[in-house]
């Protein structure tokens, strides 16, 4: 059974474990100073977390273990207790921050960042291999910053629309770069974002 052990001159607990004889009986011997208790604990009452907490409620007391009299009640007991509103609000919006959509906005942003780092390679890439010249390749990747910033934020159907805006150059291997970037921003909001199944 469980109980503690406690200095009645501090009611400093010293000990929490089971009642050290098997059978529960009086223990002789046992320092003038020291007390065993046995422990009662409370049914934990329903409350609602989401406005209310449990308070845990330990005390020694005086009164008899009603079943081991000699024996004095460590009593533990429970309190419900209504949560400010300002904590309310604050789990509330815990809440909203870790729900689907939020999440899903994690992940459109995460792979936003991704994709303008890819971009930005492809076109250091096509300079490196000899297809874009060094001018071609600064005039693209500054003329490209602007529609494609939103990616950093996840926000793909911004970065569609600003493409869509764009006059495509006329130059073949800026076209075909061009072409791709619109072809992977149209394939992540058609796949991923709105995938077929999701259409009603």
């Amino acid at each position: 059974m469980k109980a503690i052990l406690i200095r009645k001159s501090t009611q400093q607990v010293l000990k929490r474990a089971n009642y050290p004889k098997s059978q529960i009986q009086p223990i002789n011997g046992l320092a003038d100073d020291l007390e065993w208790l046995l422990v009662v604990e409370q049914l934990k009452p329903s409350y609602n977390s989401e406005t209310q907490k449990l308070n845990k409620i330990e005390a020694i007391t005086a009164t008899p273990h009603p079943a081991y009299d000699f024996l004095n009640v460590y009593s533990i007991t429970y309190e419900v207790v209504d949560l400010p509103q300002e904590e309310i609000d604050a789990k509330a919006e815990a809440k909203l921050d870790s729900d689907n959509s939020a999440t899903l906005q994690l992940k459109y942003k995460s792979d936003g960042i991704v994709a303008f780092d890819k971009i930005y390679a492809l076109i250091l890439r096509a300079k490196a291999n000899g297809e874009l010249t060094p001018l071609q390749t600064k005039n693209l990747a500054i003329g490209l910053y602007a529609p494609l910033e939103p990616l950093y934020k996840g926000l793909w159907e911004l970065v569609k629309l600003n493409l869509s805006n764009e006059t495509p150059p006329t130059n073949a291997k800026l076209l075909e770069i061009f072409n791709k970037i619109v072809t992977k921003v149209d394939n992540y909001i058609d796949q991923v974002m709105y995938p077929p199944n999701d259409i009603i």
